[in-house]
């Protein structure tokens, strides 16, 4: 099978060799807000229309809706599902000339996510609908296209109910045209498995499946390669395959790979294959996936093994929306993300509760990052959208879900759902979702059986009983349990081994886990058994809130909507990164930590409120932690020590944790010295700052690319003249841009703030806000102007680099 084949020049010359085209469909859209009944028609006037570019989320644009007084007493009612944004529905449209060499072939747009259901027009003729926000679909346009004049797309987004956090609204996700022959590779009909992986010998196999939309059968060759992380060719092979009228065939190759270079986390190697499929001599489809060579395992005993070592799941969960950006899918932003989650020890992140971004995946791929990829959160009583039930509206979903995905290295468990065992004790099945998840896995294994299946399970056990009821600590585990490939409990890891003596059989993983209890639901597990924990509510998001003014979850998280991390960031970091010395200091904003508990579904998900702050009243009593994996830790004020502490690894709740209470306040320097081995690894300080009397703003991105899509995150502080940010400004700023590039978010890190995310003005916050840019598609110097209430003027030059 080794052979040679010039297969990919691909994305350079399949175009001029009649293969599929590809272009990305994100720019030049007019957008309306609200109904607009005869948007669909091709005659429609929309010159008053707003011109923008996609991704796109309306939502976060709109106001707040403040709840009425009755509505405040029930916690905001349903308007804090939804971070207290309106519902509401709009338009884009978008025109363009046909090719005429398009004759003869599909022309199909491609929609990676509308939310949250969405109607595509074309020429005033509905081409395709989509009922799942969250799943890509694509709309065949070659029937509505007009080759003598002017074509319109048009399509209608609205926001429904069913959401139990933000889901945002509009063309959130990128958009693809795509003109392909009749007989082509088929839509995510790249498939690629590794079913032998070894050190020194590995096994690719690889399916492609060609479909013919014409109406007599088809005889095609299809070559496929393989080539490795540094894209030299591996290996290829050709093979004949018939398809018949309006169907689809399958060709069938596998290669050997010597030496391969396996995919971790530690080295994100990726490889790539590729399919050709020819007619006569003529290309009429080429296309190539990334996929990583891996072995996973899960057994009982190990909990989870990748490429045959006991590898622990140190993770996250995160929803979809990113900030001020709100739900519009950046690549760029959802990298600086990722970035940061890894440099805190996090390899593992579980997309709650539905797909994410192809983009995410992408970026999961290249940083080694281990994924439970989600599709569904309640099933029929929260499923996003609703407009039909739930039963005709599921197999579409999965299907595009584990096609779309299943080459993604990083993706190493599927998930069909969360916290189900409860909710569906009533439905139509009777047995607590077991029938309902069979059907859902069969059905998906059917595209993909190389992974393990399960569902996030409620806080709950057998029979639906929660902790303040009759039975709980004698109970079983839920039905569930005993259905799914991995027991993923959320919150429940107390059960764990409990249930391993009784059931030893089952595999544990913490799906959800709590941030009030950081070290002890981590280190209180047996993590020689255990797959891991994913915390909830690691990055602040929209959603979820539990009562005006707040907008949702970012209080309870250890990292705000900006991406600034709270003291216990740090503790995470120091339990998920032993073998990196770590060090920091946390301020305790409150005496009485059940002020701060904050109780869902029986379940703790409160945190203690802690900051760097060391500008306090004088003659007041503080409390301090100092986070780290040291041995022991000192800590100093203005230079006299405060003693030396020991860190308690044998308590679970307390490990890399070390309290000192009831300092006595003095303005100054507060420092901590973290050792090992009575040895010096780590200091941090933190300082009294004095009046904040300059901005200085930094730029995190040294390579912004003018593609259009590149952002551009401006970290902005109020700092004193020794240049230390001022922990309580929160001076007002007003932003301008000049050049090739849009302010499109503003943010502070504060979830109770009232003011917007987008347009050009944002306060302080701890003294910090973020500027987020994005770039144009011409390169070239962009300016940005900061004025700051009380403050100077502040002049920011940035360089946006040609696209490459």
């Amino acid at each position: 099978m080794i052979g040679k084949i010039a297969i990919l020049a691909l994305a350079a010359c399949a175009l001029s060799l009649g293969a599929a085209e590809t272009e990305n469909w994100n720019f030049g859209w007019k957008f309306y807000y609200g109904k607009n009944p005869d948007a669909f028609k091709r005659d429609f006037d929309d010159s008053s229309w707003r011109k923008l570019d996609l991704p796109h989320d309306y939502q976060i644009e709109q106001p707040w809706v403040v709840p009425s007084e009755e509505e405040i007493k029930k916690n905001g009612g349903e308007l804090k599902n939804r971070g207290f944004k309106p519902y509401g529905e709009g338009w884009y449209r978008k025109e363009f000339r046909a090719d005429p060499e398009w004759r003869g072939k599909r022309v199909i747009l491609d929609f990676e996510g509308v939310m949250t259901v969405s109607d595509v027009y074309v020429n005033g003729q509905k081409a395709a609908s989509n009922e799942y926000g969250y799943s890509g679909y694509e709309a065949d346009i070659s029937k509505f296209i007009d080759y003598g004049g002017q074509n319109v797309v048009a399509v209608y987004s609205r926001v429904m109910g069913g959401s139990r956090w933000y889901t945002g609204g509009g063309i959130f996700r990128d958009v693809k045209l795509s003109i392909k022959n009749p007989v082509a590779v088929a839509r995510h009909g790249l498939y690629i498995t590794t079913p032998k992986v070894g050190e020194k010998s590995a096994a690719a196999r690889v399916l492609a499946e060609v479909e013919n939309a014409l109406g007599s059968p088809r005889k095609v060759s299809v070559r496929a390669a393989v080539f490795g992380p540094d894209g030299s060719e591996i290996a290829s092979e050709e093979r004949e395959i018939g398809i018949p009228a309006n169907s689809a065939s399958t060709a069938e190759f596998e290669f050997e790979i010597k030496n391969p270079s396996l995919w971790s986390p530690e080295n994100p190697a990726l490889y790539s294959a590729a399919a050709e499929v020819k007619s006569g001599g003529k290309l009429l489809d080429a296309q190539r996936e990334n996929f990583g060579i891996r072995k996973i395992e899960f057994t009982p005993e190990r909990g989870f093994l990748l490429n045959g070592k006991k590898t622990l799941l140190k993770g996250v969960n995160l929803h979809h929306d990113l900030g001020a950006l709100g739900a519009a899918a950046y690549a760029a932003e959802l990298e600086r993300r990722i970035k940061f989650l890894k440099s805190i020890g996090v390899n593992h992140i579980r997309t709650a509760h539905n797909p994410f971004s192809k983009s995410f995946l992408d970026l999961a791929d290249k940083y080694g990052i281990l994924v439970t990829d989600e599709l569904f959160d309640k099933w029929d009583d929260w499923f996003v959208g609703m407009r039909k039930k739930f039963d005709e509206v599921w197999p579409n979903a999965a299907r595009e879900f584990i096609r779309r995905d299943r080459n993604h290295p990083s993706v190493v468990i599927w998930s069909l759902g969360n916290e189900l065992n409860r909710q569906t004790r009533n439905d139509e099945y009777g047995d607590y979702g077991v029938t309902m998840y069979k059907k859902m896995r069969d059905f998906c294994k059917k595209f993909d059986a190389t992974r393990p299946y399960t569902v996030a399970q409620f806080p709950a056990r057998e029979g639906g009983i929660k902790d303040r009821d009759a039975g709980w600590e004698t109970s079983k585990p839920a039905e569930l349990a005993f259905a799914t490939d991995i027991s993923a409990q959320n919150y429940t890891w107390g059960f764990f081994e409990k249930d391993a003596k009784k059931y030893p059989e089952m595999i544990f993983y913490q799906s959800e886990a709590g941030t009030w209890a950081l070290g002890g639901n981590y280190f209180g597990m047996n993590l020689d058994r255990v797959v891991g924990l994913a915390y909830w509510g690691a990055i602040g998001y929209f959603g979820e809130s539990f009562g005006w003014p707040s907008k949702g979850w970012g209080d309870k998280a250890f990292i705000d909507t900006a991406l600034n991390p709270m003291p216990q960031c740090w503790w995470v970091k120091a339990n998920f990164s032993e073998g990196e010395p770590v060090v920091h200091i946390g301020v305790l904003e409150e005496k009485n930590a059940r002020d701060r508990f904050v109780f869902h579904n029986g379940v703790n998900v409160g945190l203690m409120p802690e900051t760097e702050n060391w500008n306090r009243p004088e003659g007041s009593k503080v409390s301090v932690a100092v986070y780290t994996n040291a041995d022991e830790a000192e800590l100093f004020l203005n230079g006299k020590s405060l003693g030396t502490k020991k860190n308690t690894r044998g308590n679970p709740f307390n490990r890399n944790k070390i309290i000192w209470e009831n300092i006595d306040y003095e303005a100054g320097k507060l420092k901590a010295v973290a050792r090992t081995g009575g040895k010096t690894v780590g200091e941090y300080k933190i300082e009294t700052a004095g009046e904040p009397c300059k901005i200085v703003a930094t730029a995190e991105n040294p390579d912004w690319k003018a593609d259009g899509m590149d952002l551009q995150h401006i970290a902005i502080k109020a700092v004193d003249k020794r240049r230390k940010i001022h922990p309580l400004a929160s001076n007002k700023l007003k932003f301008k841009v000049e050049g090739p590039a849009s302010l499109i978010g503003v943010d502070n890190g504060d979830i109770n703030s009232n003011e917007m995310h987008t347009g050009c003005e944002r306060s302080l916050y701890c003294g910090r806000a973020l500027a987020i840019l994005r770039a144009g598609r011409s390169a070239g110097k962009v300016k940005l102007v900061i004025e700051g209430e009380n403050l100077p003027k502040k002049t920011v030059i940035l360089r946006l680099n040609p696209a490459k």
